[in-house]
């Protein structure tokens, strides 16, 4: 994603904020994760409420569940994987072009393989025929011996609340920021952001459960004894926009000069 990381600062902290709550509230997303995760649960064989489930034991009957969603979503992942297309390059002009052509076919191939791409996008395809909505993540890293890869990786939906008001498969076109909320281990929270004091920004609390707790308080897992083992940490992306002036001449043999 082009985006700028949002730097320090009450200000930014602020406009950060608006733009994490304005997509954490708004209807659209709030409506979809709630019918997401009647989604995940019918496919998972959760289709009992509580209220029949007590009926069923009032009779004595055995909850049996004919997951027929479970059913379809597995075939279409499979059809997605049987028919699943190789992305290649054919030079324009035959053949000086065709070296090169096939030197980036065989990159793609290449970063297909290194970064297992054939599974993630199976599972975000998954994700995607279950609730309607899969993300991937395509980013650079580097290896032990700091050799730049580029990596891809499926992302759990429910993490991600992108710019509400975003029309475009493709957040770059439209979107004005992006965030994401992640679980992490106190741990690794502190590893990645020293000197926070991650564990003393919270007391126990009582932590309602599901998908969308996410409010107020609720930043925080807490064990049997009350103490802190996950924090979720938010992170946000935004556009900065300019304007950029360009002035167009032609030079002495006239050809365009910027």
């Amino acid at each position: 994603l082009r985006f700028r990381r949002l730097e320090r600062g009450a200000c930014l902290l602020a406009r950060l904020d608006a733009y994490f709550t304005s997509a954490l509230d708004h209807p659209t997303w709030v409506a979809w994760r709630k019918d997401a995760e009647l989604d995940y649960k019918y496919k998972e064989g959760d289709q009992w409420t509580a209220a029949e489930l007590a009926e069923l034991e009032r009779r004595q009957q055995p909850p049996t569940v004919n997951n027929q969603v479970k059913v379809t979503i597995d075939r279409m992942v499979g059809q997605f994987v049987a028919q699943r297309s190789r992305v290649g390059f054919r030079g324009r002009n035959a053949p000086q072009d065709e070296p090169i052509a096939a030197v980036l076919s065989d990159l793609l191939r290449y970063i297909r393989t290194q970064s297992r791409e054939e599974y993630e996008e199976r599972d975000c395809a998954a994700d995607g025929f279950t609730s309607g909505f899969g993300v991937l993540e395509v980013f650079a890293s580097f290896d032990d011996l700091l050799q730049p890869e580029i990596r891809v990786r499926a992302v759990d939906p429910f993490e991600m609340f992108p710019d509400p008001h975003s029309r475009r498969y493709d957040w770059n076109e439209d979107a004005s920021f992006l965030c994401r909320a992640k679980w992490l281990p106190i741990e690794e929270a502190e590893a990645q952001h020293p000197g926070a004091h991650l564990p003393q920004l919270a007391e126990p609390v009582d932590v309602p459960t599901g998908v969308d707790a996410f409010k107020n308080e609720n930043y925080v897992d807490y064990d049997e004894r009350g103490r802190p083992r996950r924090i979720r940490i938010g992170e946000c992306w935004y556009k900065e926009l300019f304007q950029e002036r360009l002035l167009l001449s032609r030079g002495p043999d006239g050809a365009p000069v910027t």
